[in-house]
């Protein structure tokens, strides 16, 4: 079909508008294939309109509100349509002609030496339009005689790639740049020792093991490593010989190629790169180009899934259940490693409250975004987005698929069968919440646990922002837990208080119901094993421990040794309790399925928990100061000395299993000397904090200190805080509840807005808490609290989410939640009806209250 030219109308139109028109730069950010404020995309059936001005892609609908808010008139339409047949066979029979890839040499999806994704031949191209607003006046494009700014502006809209696009990319960019190089490659000391390597038949020198063995490169030891999780063996041995002798790097035999291979540095203890590998194993007369893998390597042991006979049970196979759509029953994408994204906001988003927040107010949330600002970086507009996009039923439909596709059925000639609903790509969200965050901004696998606490703590700094926490929807999920500690030696006693939003329960396994079952089962597996079989998925028995075994374990009071009293001055043996002083309208459990077991390894329980429908938690309440009671004193004027110190014995025996001395006393010291399990567990869970490696002052050492005894922040620091928007006081304040850490100051002052009118920079010296995130004394007993929704203590059950995989970082997430009288299987887009909601197996568990 011929394309019309320019007449004298087109250039009427156009001509008015020219002056707005800007040209992209390479690196401007061009939103060219979804609309910022919806769903809609190129393929939608008015495609996607880009504003030459600001490079925004918005839907039709949203592109005259634009149009009003800002008066930009010009837009390039792109618009996503079919190829006729006998192009798509051309492009096919071009593609069977294309070379064979290069090997991948970079962790990275679609980018220069990484992994080209699967791309099928085009069957789509998109079409272009200049199009005029208000009246949506259509010019053809490409067009030769279009004033000159305007073919330029098109062409680099066209041009460049669009902004999600880049976004994910970059995300995919976990390449091998970013192992450090060690220190100790260059100048690696080699001893002539004689020993040569051969090409194969290598087993540990301490053991008999023949798999994950690791060569080390002064002296040509084979030695194996750590056991893995995930059933690769280890005793260790590698680590024990670097421990007596100081030889520092090691290699993986069997993961060694001629372009990449495992090298590790026990004395810099993290995965590295040699770059003079070559001539290190050349020394032992290992020659690369002779060696072919054989052994899975660290990169992919990391991105394998870890499934187990869990699989079945939590995604339902075989249950024919119904695929549901429509509002509330929107699938969302996973957009490589994101099924934790998923499950954490299908919960959320089946909440009234943020329902309300993001979906209610959907208009007058966009209406605020003021001319000049990127709604993709705007994080109630994404947030709204998300919502419409879940809630409204707009997406959630199911997909067409001709007879020819496959999905022919007897009986159904001539008609278009159905399949799942293709559900939303929630690509701007993902982006912009973990933006930079050292691991929500990648697309690697997540903690499903630490993913909500981040949503939640970025929700509520949002709204604080906005509205004083008056609308956040984040606080249905917040309470108060009390902390009471009693001095054994006097019995005096001490209360805290302090602001969480899940509790993490350990599963005492010694507590199961059914531990007859469960040793019948295993002598029965161990038969069939003998006979080389295994028990079929219903067989399987495991550990069935109550929920509120879990419960009763999280309040039972806890020994803490080498407690400062400063009743008596001294240290001496304490009680912990902990309880909730507030009862949220959510109340989360997460439920401590990893744990460190014989050999320092951390390892999945494999257990069911018993989770009742309904929970009256009323006996977990607690309280503060009781009559008869007796506070401890201030310690403000303890002697430094006198503080607790790490316990030597937890220290060593997290430094054996290869943890860096500095880590281990900062683990013993944050569960205050309770043990090295507990010091472990922790140490897990704090491995990214900003200050894991910062040494501790020496005993006795005492910081620089004001009148009252109390640290001094640095000038430095406090006028850091002051550059975001705090006063000198709020910032001397956060500093002085922090032990001066800038980073963790930051997350205090927003968690404790409410006692912002504090001036006096000494006021606080004279007694309190100095533990982060917490006050001490009554400071947070009773009064009005708009950090918190207090109410009544009976619960039911209203979805959880589950994990299948031998870690949290790998594996897949999926959701249950209870909607319309129904249990709802969320498992990335794929929306069905659940029939037998896999309670047993949860992760996270979520109480609503009644």
């Amino acid at each position: 079909q011929k394309k019309r030219e320019m007449n004298s109308t087109d250039e009427a139109k156009l001509q008015p508008y020219l002056s707005q028109v800007r040209v992209p730069r390479p690196d401007s950010r061009v939103l060219k294939d979804e609309c910022v404020f919806s769903f809609e995309g190129l393929d939608s059936d008015d495609g996607l309109y880009v504003d030459m001005n600001n490079f925004l892609g918005f839907s039709k609908e949203y592109a005259l509100i634009n149009f009003k808010k800002t008066g930009h008139a010009l837009y390039l339409n792109i618009k996503r349509v079919p190829l006729p047949e006998d192009q798509i066979e051309k492009n096919e029979d071009a593609q069977m002609e294309e070379p064979p890839k290069k090997k991948p040499t970079i962790l990275g999806f679609g980018v220069e030496g990484g992994f080209d994704s699967f791309k099928a031949a085009p069957k789509t191209e998109d079409k272009f339009k200049i199009v005029v607003l208000p009246d949506f006046y259509e010019v053809e494009y490409p067009n030769n005689n279009l004033p000159e700014i305007i073919k330029q502006s098109a062409d680099g809209i066209i041009k460049n790639d669009p902004a999600v696009k880049v976004d994910e990319m970059n995300s995919w960019m976990l390449d091998f740049k970013d192992l450090p190089t060690s220190k100790h490659a260059e100048n690696l000391k080699q001893l002539d020792n004689g020993v040569k390597i051969p090409a194969s038949g290598w087993k540990c020198q301490n053991c008999e093991l023949r798999q994950n063995l690791w060569l080390n490169l002064t002296d040509g030891a084979i030695l194996c490593g750590r056991k893995q999780m995930g059933g690769l063996p280890g005793n260790s041995h590698a680590r024990e010989y670097f421990d007596k002798n100081g030889f520092p790097l090691v290699v993986k035999l069997g993961s060694i190629t001629p372009e990449s291979a495992d090298v590790y540095s026990y004395a810099e203890d993290t995965e590295v790169i040699d770059p003079y590998l070559d001539k290190h194993l050349r020394h032992f007369g290992v020659n690369i180009s002779d060696l072919k893998k054989t052994e899975v390597s660290l990169t992919e042991m990391q991105l394998e899934a870890q499934f187990s006979t869990d699989f079945n049970s939590i995604v339902e196979t075989g249950k024919n259940s119904e695929d549901l759509v429509g509002p509330g029953y929107t699938g969302l994408q996973n957009l490589g490693n994101t099924c934790y994204m998923n499950s954490v906001m299908q919960i959320l988003f089946s909440m009234p409250e943020f329902q309300d927040r993001y979906y209610n107010r959907r208009d007058e949330i966009y209406g605020r975004i003021s001319e000049g600002t990127d709604p993709s970086q705007d994080f109630h507009a994404q947030m709204a987005k998300l919502s419409h996009g879940m809630l409204s039923g707009a997406y959630s439909k199911r997909q067409e698929v001709k007879e020819d596709e496959g999905f022919k059925k007897e009986g159904e000639e001539g008609k278009q069968l159905q399949r799942k609903q293709v559900g939303i790509k929630p690509r701007m969200f993902k982006a912009l919440i973990g933006r930079n965050h050292p691991e929500f901004s990648t697309m690697k696998q997540q903690d499903a646990l630490e993913y909500l606490q981040h949503v939640l703590d970025v929700v509520e700094k949002r709204e604080h922002a906005v509205s004083q926490n008056e609308l956040d929807p984040s606080k249905n999920l917040r309470f108060k837990v009390v902390e009471r500690l009693e001095c054994l030696a006097s019995h005096q006693v001490k209360y805290t208080y302090r602001y969480d939003n899940t509790l993490q329960l350990k599963i005492p396994l010694e507590a199961a119901v059914n531990q007859e079952e469960v040793k019948a089962f295993e002598q029965k597996k161990k038969e069939l094993e003998e006979k080389g079989l295994k028990p079929k998925d219903e067989e399987v028995v495991r550990p069935l421990v109550p929920l509120r075994a879990c419960l009763d374990s999280f309040i039972e009071p806890e020994l803490i040794e080498g407690f400062y009293s400063s009743a008596i001055n001294s240290t001496t043996t304490a009680s912990r309790t902990t309880k909730l002083s507030t009862f949220p309208q959510y109340l989360v459990f997460a439920m401590k399925r990893f744990v460190i077991q014989e050999g320092w390894v951390p390892t999945k329980l494999q257990v069911w928990v018993d989770v009742p429908d309904e929970l009256d938690a009323e006996f977990l309440r607690g309280s503060g100061i009781q009559s008869g009671e007796t506070e401890l004193p201030s310690d403000s004027g303890a002697p430094a000395a006198a503080g607790p110190t790490p316990n030597p014995e937890i220290v060593s025996a997290l430094t054996g299993m290869g943890m860096p001395e500095i880590r281990a006393q900062r683990a013993a010291l944050a569960t205050q000397n309770a043990g090295a399990e507990i010091a472990m567990n922790w140490l897990f869970e704090h491995m990214e904090d900003p200050d894991i490696d910062t040494p501790l002052p020496a005993a006795g050492a005492a910081k620089p200190a004001g009148k009252s005894g109390q640290p001094v922040p640095s000038e430095e620091a406090i006028l850091s805080l002051m550059d975001m928007g705090f006063s000198r006081e709020q910032a001397i304040k956060g500093l002085k509840n922090t032990d001066l850490n800038v980073e963790r100051a930051v997350d205090w002052l927003f968690s404790h807005t409410d006692s912002m009118d504090v001036d006096e920079p000494e006021q606080q010296a004279a007694g309190g808490s100095a533990q982060a995130g917490g006050k001490s004394g009554n400071e947070l007993q009773g009064g009005a609290d708009n950090k918190v929704v207090d109410g009544g203590s009976k619960y039911k059950l209203m979805g959880f989410v589950s994990h299948i995989g031998s870690n949290t970082q790998s594996g897949h997430y999926v959701c249950h939640v209870l909607k319309d009288g129904r249990w709802v299987n969320f498992n990335d887009n794929s929306v069905t009806e659940s029939h037998e909601p896999p309670k047993r197996l949860g992760y996270l568990y979520f109480y609503k209250r009644v």
